[in-house]
């Protein structure tokens, strides 16, 4: 049972527990199944939400410093994808245009002068910050 939850030694106790003083203070009745669905949601909100701030901030401050190759440059796409994938399970991910802008921001490291100048346009071009997509801007990315 314990590996099918994922909850832990302490959790299932906790749960033993409730279910014992359910049936001794003679609780209102609530399937075992309602009960141990509630405080799972609940623990499964709480590890999540520490969890969720540092995989927002390992996003914001991610920077691309490999050599430029492209199975480096796919590396560092599948690392925003599976992070922010990660967040939206969750329902704390980061909008397609938030994370484009964190995407272009995290070439900013680079001191080739052809990246900056890429990263440049794209963020000077007609197409407004908040209606960028993280595939538009990987894509212009791929292509200095």
């Amino acid at each position: 049972m314990l590996r099918e939850t994922g909850l832990g030694l302490m959790t299932t106790f906790d749960l033993w527990n409730i279910l014992r003083n359910a049936e001794t203070l003679k609780w209102p009745e609530e399937s075992a199944k309602d009960m141990y669905d509630k405080v799972k949601a609940e623990i499964l909100k709480q590890s999540s939400g520490s969890s969720a701030f540092s995989t927002r901030i390992e996003l914001i401050l991610k920077k691309f410093k490999d050599a430029l190759t492209f199975d480096n440059f796919e590396k560092h796409l599948t690392f925003y994808r599976s992070k922010n994938a990660s967040l939206i399970a969750v329902n704390v991910g980061f909008d397609d245009s938030f994370l484009a802008f964190l995407l272009l921001y995290s070439f900013n490291s680079l001191e080739d002068p052809v990246w900056s100048m890429v990263s440049m346009n794209i963020a000077t071009s007609d197409i407004p910050i908040n209606q960028w997509s993280f595939n538009q801007i990987a894509g212009k990315l791929r292509t200095p």
